[in-house]
């Protein structure tokens, strides 16, 4: 038989001459000691319970704080991944640029040489025609100084 709170204020003993039943308080106490006891087990097993839960709860939490402190480590490593590439990547560039300007430097110079080479070339050119006209001259002079005297 459960008990409520209520129950022991409204219970009524039946008098008998010398005060109440014995029998009956005795078998009221003792309904009150066994639903007690239920009521005790119970809370025991729901304490228990509560216990279990509380500490689930703790180890989620611990590791919801664990799961958040790998995100933010993992954002920053991200970070700097991306800036350490993009600093790379800047260096690459100007690596690139410098060697593109120093190949471009070097295709000018080698310009100037060939421009260079083909103007003395010219220049010799020129020098061997007009010595080979002035050579040719020389030898139509001789040729008609030769024609003139064989006359």
């Amino acid at each position: 038989m459960k008990l409520a709170p209520l129950d022991l204020l409204h219970k009524k003993f039946n008098k008998k001459t010398f005060g109440f039943d014995p029998k009956e308080v005795a078998d009221f106490l003792k309904d009150i000691q066994t639903s007690w006891e239920e009521d005790r087990a119970a809370l025991i097993k729901k304490e228990e319970e509560l216990a279990q839960l509380e500490r689930l709860v703790s180890d989620y939490r611990e590791k919801e704080v664990a799961l958040k402190q790998a995100v933010v480590s993992a954002q920053k490593v991200s970070e700097e991944m991306k800036r350490s590439g993009e600093r790379e990547a800047q260096m690459i560039k100007e690596e690139a640029n410098v060697q593109a300007e120093r190949l471009l430097n070097q295709a000018h110079n080698q310009l100037n040489h060939v421009m260079q080479r083909i103007n003395a070339l010219k220049q010799q050119k020129a020098d061997f025609l007009g010595h080979l006209r002035g050579l040719i001259q020389t030898h139509d002079n001789l040729l008609k100084m030769h024609e003139n005297n064989d006359k």
